[in-house]
């Protein structure tokens, strides 16, 4: 087991925060919040950005799968580091005046395009591509209810994946899928109705896959109905697959292959309840075969990681050879107990 500094983070779950020789993660301090590269091989650890820590709390970031560049927003600004020469990073898009750029941003795993989404002064929430080679920006479609979370399905880049955002338990089109021809209005993915709109599934955190084009997401132990846990969804009209059910399923994440998934949990799973009632505070970091849905428990984290805020929620993900799955912990430092990553052997 690797355990990074205090105060440390691993990007958003459907971003990629792993390069071709190791990964890069985030830390906070009190003024800055700096991007650092760890190499697996010699344990070097590199900073290649840093900026004003953000009232929003962090610097999301995305790692393209082909190449070592990664982009984050800074501010209201859309930057590009090249992770072997980041004295050369730059500024690729600014937001207009009065609009604002959503943090988590998804770039085509070649490294040509950057994704990420645009609120404009009236209201309207758009998913911006900026071409990487010249700088040009185009709206590849727009939306007046509140879309979020905007990436790439590594599968195939056409579709765009984004979501329904707001409260889960009354918002019943969480998962939404976007391509210029079979999707150019947009199109929900997942009817988390059932039977009657009193009994609804409460659906989020979703990730799209890398092996096929179908996403993962969780259907939260708040849920109305059931059964609960993780859902694949798909893009052909087929109803969603129960994967693997459980009442505690918070985050999810997959392997590049589709062989496995894992996901962190609403306290201890083994404790009785659902969702984040009687929780203990802690997260557990469960291993799920993706065609028997068995489940192994990986880890359990440190007490308040259940609770604490962004960018400290455990957020597993599986690193791209499946060795590894790294994810936040709440850690005993010598200073006192801190939110930091943690990176285990599967």
């Amino acid at each position: 087991m690797q355990t990074f500094p205090s105060n440390s983070y691993f990007t958003y779950p459907h971003s990629n925060g792993f390069t071709r020789s190791g990964l890069v993660y985030g830390r906070l301090l009190d003024k800055e919040n700096i991007l650092i590269r760890r190499d697996f091989e010699t344990g070097e650890d590199t900073v290649i950005f840093t900026a004003p820590r953000p009232e929003s709390g962090c610097l999301w970031y995305d790692i393209a799968q082909e190449v070592d560049l990664m982009a984050t927003v800074s501010g209201e600004t859309l930057v590009l580091i090249p992770l072997d020469e980041p004295e050369n990073t730059r500024t690729l898009y600014s937001a207009a005046a009065g609009c604002s750029l959503n943090g988590i941003m998804s770039l085509k795993s070649d490294g040509s395009c950057v994704l990420l989404g645009e609120c404009r002064t009236d209201g309207v929430k758009a998913a911006v591509e900026v071409d990487v080679r010249s700088g040009v920006a185009r709206t590849l479609f727009s939306n007046t209810w509140w879309a979020n979370h905007f990436h790439y399905c590594p599968h195939d880049e056409n579709w765009v994946a984004y979501c329904h955002e707001g409260p889960t338990r009354t918002i019943p089109d969480r998962v939404w899928g976007w391509h210029a021809t079979l999707a150019p209005a947009g199109r929900c993915l997942f009817d988390q109705q059932s039977g009657t709109p009193d009994l609804l599934l409460c659906v989020g955190h979703e990730r799209w896959c890398f092996h096929k084009t179908a996403a993962l997401a969780v259907a939260y132990g708040d849920s109305a109905a059931g059964p609960r846990g993780l859902y694949e969804i798909f893009v052909d009209g087929h109803s969603p697959r129960l994967v693997s059910e459980g009442d505690r399923d918070w985050h999810c994440n997959i392997s590049r292959d589709g062989a496995f998934a894992v996901v962190d949990t609403t306290g201890s799973y083994a404790f009785p309840g659902k969702g984040w009632e009687n929780n203990d505070h802690r997260s557990d970091v469960i291993l799920i075969d993706m065609i028997t849905g068995i489940r192994r428990h990986l880890f359990r984290t440190g007490e308040h990681s259940a609770g604490y805020q962004h960018p400290f929620h455990p957020h597993p993900a599986i690193s791209p050879d499946s060795r590894y799955v790294v994810f936040n912990d709440y850690i005993p430092f010598a200073e006192g107990v801190s939110p930091a990553v943690r990176l285990i052997t599967i």
